[in-house]
């Protein structure tokens, strides 16, 4: 199975049940979350069989189930909507990261969760290790690194925490490998 379309290895059996892992803690029955970036859709998939409402979005959607939408200027109409916001490798793609994550701050309800994985530089890597790309609990490297330097770039750790604080987040669990966190909406 492919996360997204975007030239990334095989994720196999290993991740997704890393992934499980992570939103096992969390009771998605009647809940209403929100993919975003959600590629070919098979994290929303992964919630819909958790009883979950889902909308997902992409601005490059994968089939027909996913809206075009931009997440860093989504629906007003969406202002407290979901319970939970999923953002799997997302938010390093987009021009304005900070304001990406002020729209999905705006679309949560009060006390709604942010899973955010994302491609992070760590505090000791050269910038020659930028080549990879981490993801939940694994490491996998582009396959062709042109693809990343023209669609993403890298962040530090701290910084993804610091805007989350900027905007009203709460970060509930630390590093959940190297790139992870699960923010709560205060």
């Amino acid at each position: 199975m492919k996360s997204q379309r975007y030239g990334q290895p095989e994720y196999g059996e290993t991740h997704m049940e890393l992934f499980l892992e992570v939103i096992k803690g969390f009771d998605f029955k009647g809940k209403k979350v929100l993919d975003v970036g959600a590629g070919e859709g098979w994290c929303g998939r992964e919630f819909e069989k958790l009883g979950a409402e889902v909308t997902s979005i992409d601005l490059k959607p994968g089939n027909d189930k996913i809206l075009k939408r931009d997440v860093e200027n989504m629906s007003p109409l969406w202002t407290g909507m979901f319970d939970f916001v999923n953002s799997h490798g997302t938010i390093h793609h987009t021009k304005h990261p900070f304001r990406a994550i002020q729209e999905i701050y705006r679309v949560l309800k009060d006390d709604g969760y942010l899973l955010m994985t994302e491609a992070t530089l760590k505090d000791t890597f050269p910038i020659g290790f930028a080549n990879r790309y981490i993801l939940q609990y694994i490491i996998l490297p582009f396959r062709d690194f042109d693809e990343w330097k023209n669609n993403g770039r890298m962040f530090f750790q701290r910084e993804y925490d610091s805007w989350c604080r900027k905007v009203g987040f709460i970060k509930l669990m630390k590093r959940l490998h190297y790139s992870s966190g699960i923010y709560k909406k205060c």
